[in-house]
């Protein structure tokens, strides 16, 4: 009989763990922001005198969104994801295909909120998606 009531206590053991397992995972998920995507077309790409490349989203009824700077690392992008960055926009500008800009961490309600200037958070990725 003794041995009966140590499974029924290791039982409820291994259900709390499970049980406060998922908890504390639900409790991690909900306080993380949700990456912000936004997809759209590129009408145009610069780069600023300081180095600052600057395309012009759809999703940003046309105006310049900061993404990087080619001459120093900006908010943990280096130059040369940069130029990654800059080669992805003006292929979606060229090539007239859509582009999702992938922002973390943020809490912006939607893509229009995005700031245009260096208050931005930093893009997590830039893709060209191709349409033929």
């Amino acid at each position: 009989m003794p041995i009966q009531k140590k499974g029924n206590f290791m039982k409820k053991v291994i259900l709390a763990i499970v049980l406060s397992l998922g908890f504390s995972l639900n409790v991690h998920a909900a306080g993380s922001p949700k990456p912000l995507e936004c997809y759209g077309t590129v009408s145009g790409v610069y780069i600023t005198s300081d180095g600052f490349v600057v395309p012009s989203f759809s999703w940003a009824a046309g105006s310049g969104v900061l993404v990087c700077n080619m001459n120093t690392t900006w908010k943990g992008i280096t130059p040369s994801t940069c130029a990654v960055y800059y080669s992805t926009a003006m292929a979606a500008y060229k090539g007239k295909n859509g582009t999702n800009l992938v922002f973390g961490g943020g809490t912006y309600p939607g893509c229009a909120s995005v700031p245009r200037n260096s208050g931005n958070v930093a893009a997590s990725y830039m893709l060209s998606i191709y349409n033929p």
